[in-house]
């Protein structure tokens, strides 16, 4: 199938066929332990771009006691979430507008595989982090386009990207933006995985893929960061 030029729409997103059969990637289950690891007993989390689920599924297993919420603008993969039975509250949403009533009520906001798809990224990004409460967590994800796939295509000469992504970035360019472009502060950076091509999904395989990732972190398959709660200085600096 030949890729078209991705189509924008009124809310300033790229729509694009979805891939509601994907598998549950690295990056679903590391997204999940940094929640895990930093949300309160029974918090609220909203993940925005849930796709079919992955990521809550993930969380579930590891906090079951967490209200999770999932928000999609594509109602069939809502509809996947609410079957798999992985979701405490399911919301639709047109705009990251729409998400307003959450204001100030969430302990953790996920924007997994998402930015890339947007036309202003660095607004998307101060929107989710007015959702949270304060001490809430932004957890943020993005492909990576220099992982070893993409640089085996780009050799080959072969197209690999994706129609309805806006945006990529590589390891220095991401934390630059969230730095100087977003002006995020308290900023802990991370990975999942580093892809070894056609080598299939074994276990021993997917473990060492992770191992590889503490070595040659500008190769992995997602850029993975988790924004923490503004300093009062932070807090001062944006009065």
């Amino acid at each position: 199938m030949v890729n078209q030029p991705p189509e924008q729409d009124a809310e300033g997103t790229v729509s694009e066929h979805v891939n509601y059969s994907r598998p549950r990637r690295p990056y679903d289950d590391k997204i999940a332990q940094l929640i895990a690891s930093r949300t309160p007993e029974g918090g609220r989390v909203l993940d925005i771009g849930c796709g079919v689920g992955h990521g809550l599924a993930a969380t579930r297993e590891l906090r079951p006691d967490l209200c999770l919420i999932a928000t999609d603008r594509d109602l069939q993969c809502l509809e996947i979430v609410r079957q798999r039975a992985i979701a405490s509250e399911i919301d639709s949403f047109e705009s990251i507008e729409d998400l307003r009533s959450y204001r100030g009520t969430l302990d953790g906001v996920v924007l997994s595989h998402v930015l890339e798809h947007t036309l202003s990224p660095a607004s998307i990004i101060d929107e989710a982090q007015q959702l949270l409460r304060d001490g809430g967590y932004l957890y943020l994800a993005v492909p990576n386009p220099v992982r070893p796939r993409m640089l085996l295509a780009d050799i080959l000469r072969r197209k690999r990207v994706r129609a309805g992504h806006v945006y990529s970035w590589d390891r220095s360019h991401w934390m630059n933006f969230l730095t100087a472009v977003c002006n995020l502060a308290n900023v802990q950076h991370t990975q999942d995985y580093v892809p070894i091509p056609f080598t299939g999904h074994s276990r021993i395989v997917r473990a060492v893929e992770r191992h590889l990732t503490l070595i040659f972190p500008w190769f992995s398959f997602s850029h993975i960061a988790v924004v923490g709660p503004k300093t009062t200085g932070d807090k001062a600096n944006a009065t």
